[in-house]
């Protein structure tokens, strides 16, 4: 870890050479396991959080050995820098620290976060990859704030619960969790710059994010068993929108929503409807692809609402009867090449009636349809 560790009376061990936060010195730097937090060691240029002993001696800013002292005797430590995690000793070492200035990386053979059970906050980066039999995040009960959260690759992972105290994050991410079953956690989880769930082949729901309000990008994605999003259903607004290669039946988890700059719909081999989505305002684009039992879009009546223009893109969605949910686009300065096209049930387009100007738009290889019923459309 290239930083320094400041105890509860506020003194500081300075980084530099490189030394264990154990009984053991690594590289040539001095021990910390026998001296105060208080103190001023010197390090040379590096430490490690490396070692055989987790912290013998003096703990951080209490009595006693870390290997004897309660998991919840927190003494309000500071650690500075990155710490890079691997093993549950070099984990060990962490016990009784409030708060990371800077990033906490753990991975490798790491088995349980309880020695986290006093870290209340991670100024950078918390990242959780690359475990073997980590099996939940239960040990970080205590943290309430966030910077960026990346939980991915993690072979035995099958729940996130621990992060139930964090309310606000800038960037959530979680990924390539293949035994992950379940992302019920994240209770208090208010806001987020970006949250993104994907490629967790055996995740089935997304539930107990109740306070979630507000998502800047919200993407949720190549997750085939996941079928209830009903997590989300007191998110009102967002950014972006990008629902990919899941298993949801119906997007009503998604009712609460009022606008979105973007919807983005595709490989949902069961979703039949956008039914949930009749409040739901979209001001930039909408693109809803290889949907294959998809029979209509009735739901998006609030399409274009409030925009000047909007790109729509609808392409391969073979049981696509009509695209009535369109009657409120009167005006569109780019339907991109391909926008409306291999649908093969598409029979009508009496929802383009209101569009009176596009800068381009296609309608091809739609086998179904037969008659082009819209009124005149002048380049725009």
């Amino acid at each position: 870890m290239g930083g320094s560790r400041t105890g509860a009376d506020g003194g500081t061990t300075p980084a530099g050479g490189s030394a264990a936060l154990g009984g053991v010195t690594s590289a040539g730097g001095p021990s910390l396991g026998g001296a105060a937090s208080g103190g001023s060691t010197p390090l040379g240029g590096t430490v490690s959080l490396g070692g055989t002993t987790a912290l013998g001696g003096t703990t951080f800013g209490g009595e006693g050995a870390a290997g004897g002292a309660s998991p919840l005797e927190c003494d309000l430590d500071m650690v500075s820098g990155e710490a890079l995690i691997e093993t549950q000793p070099e984990l060990e070492a962490l016990r009784g620290v409030s708060r990371i200035v800077g990033s906490l990386r753990i991975g490798g053979s790491v088995t349980d976060l309880s020695p986290l059970a006093c870290l209340l906050s991670v100024r950078d980066v918390l990242e959780i990859k690359n475990t073997w039999k980590l099996t939940s995040l239960s040990g970080l009960d205590a943290l309430t704030q966030l910077n960026l959260l990346r939980v991915t690759g993690n072979n035995a992972l099958r729940s996130i619960s621990g992060l139930n105290a964090v309310a606000n994050a800038n960037l959530i991410e979680i990924l390539e969790n293949p035994r992950l079953e379940s992302v019920t956690g994240l209770t208090s989880l208010q806001a987020a710059s970006v949250l993104t769930v994907a490629q967790n082949p055996m995740l089935t729901q997304l539930s107990g994010q109740d306070e979630l309000r507000s998502v800047g990008k919200l993407t949720l994605s190549d997750s085939p068993a996941l079928q209830d999003i009903e997590g989300l259903a007191a998110l009102s607004t967002t950014g972006d929108i990008w629902l990919s290669a899941l298993g949801i039946t119906s997007l009503s988890g998604l009712r609460s929503a009022r606008t979105t700059a973007g919807l983005h719909v595709s490989r949902c081999a069961a979703l039949t409807s956008f039914a949930g989505l009749e409040n739901l305002a979209i001001t930039a684009s909408v693109h809803v692809q290889e949907n294959p039992q998809l029979t209509n879009v009735d739901a998006l009546r609030g399409l274009g609402l409030g925009s000047d223009s909007l790109l729509v893109n609808f392409w391969q969605n073979a049981a696509l009867a009509n695209v009535d949910g369109l009657q409120s686009l009167t005006r569109a300065e780019e339907l991109t090449s391909g926008s409306i096209t291999y649908n093969g049930a598409l029979g009508q387009l009496d929802g383009l009636s209101q569009l009176t100007s596009a800068d381009t738009l296609e309608i091809a290889n739609n086998q179904a349809l037969t008659t082009l019923r819209v009124c005149t459309v002048s380049r725009a």
